[in-house]
């Protein structure tokens, strides 16, 4: 039997999501996910092309032409199905002229393979339309993998149904959604995926997103927008601890490295980016050690 997330963990988890519930809602989406503040120097426009690839030289990420850069940015995505934002050329510009440079846009994997082994090539047209707009605009592009809640299974984005086992835990949505990461469902569904259980296919959960994100650069790595890709948003560690390090160190690296691994035989141009467990956005320690791979940066909220 799986262990459930402890009493105090849990009551300190809930009181930090009320906190954070508590803060403005608009505020966050332009600073604390969005702003994507690298503190990095002068950038030539997204426009110009990419004529090289991006470097990372510690703490700085360099651009093509050899400069430190510098990025300023906002979220767009739509976290319900088809997830594409409902965006116009305007709104694209609109941003450009607020002294932007960078879009943080998020793909989803219920959007990629919506059945299991399948991709979804249609979505990724449009996304690609997406990215051609940013570049007409000047802007570069962040691809995130994003999600809420595991996935759509418990009313949240990211996962794909066929991809929610939760070996038939009851779900019930709680008042505020933060708090439904605390249901024995999503917290079974976590700790299934981090386990790399088998899909309704045979293959490991964890192997299907890591081969979504090998298609993912396979289509976009050579596109003049791309910055790069952010592996998984907010992990979060289902039964495995809410302070300790033991959940980065046995999971979340080695899952990172998989899916790492996969994008780098198909795309050594492009910074890969990942996060913390989801509990560095408020304050705890992040274990996450060094990884054998050149072009990374960290994407903290």
């Amino acid at each position: 039997m799986k262990r459930q997330t402890g009493k105090r963990e849990k009551m300190e988890m809930e009181r930090a999501m009320r906190i954070w519930g508590r803060r403005d809602r608009q505020a966050r989406f332009m600073v604390g996910l969005a702003l994507l503040s690298f503190l990095y120097g002068a950038l030539p426009a997204a426009a110009k092309g990419k004529a090289e690839a991006w470097h990372v030289e510690s703490p700085w990420i360099i651009d093509p032409a050899g400069r430190v850069a510098i990025f300023h940015g906002v979220n767009m995505m739509n976290k319900q199905a088809p997830y594409l934002p409902s965006i116009g050329d305007a709104d694209i510009e609109r941003v450009a002229g607020w002294g932007m440079n960078i879009v943080r846009f998020g793909i989803f994997w219920a959007a990629l393979e919506p059945e299991a082994g399948a991709f979804n090539e249609a979505y990724l047209a449009e996304v690609e339309r997406f990215l051609d707009r940013f570049h007409a605009a000047g802007l570069f592009v962040l691809l995130d993998m994003h999600q809420d809640v595991y996935g759509e299974k418990y009313g949240g984005d990211g996962a794909p149904v066929w991809a929610a086992i939760d070996d038939g835990l009851p779900f019930r949505p709680k008042p505020f959604w933060g708090l439904d990461y605390f249901t024995r469902a999503v917290i079974r569904a976590f700790d299934n995926f981090w386990d790399d259980v088998p899909g309704p296919d045979g293959v490991g959960l964890q192997e299907h997103f890591a081969r979504n994100w090998r298609r993912v650069a396979e289509r976009f790595r050579d596109h003049p927008a791309l910055l790069g890709y952010d592996l998984f948003n907010e992990p979060y560690f289902g039964s495995h601890g809410f302070v300790t390090g033991k959940f980065e160190r046995r999971y979340l690296q080695p899952f990172y490295e998989r899916a790492i691994r996969e994008i780098r035989e198909v795309d050594d141009r492009n910074v890969v980016f990942y996060e913390p467990k989801i509990t560095k956005d408020f304050g705890t320690r992040s274990q996450i050690g060094p990884m054998p791979f050149e072009k990374l940066g960290c994407a903290f909220h």
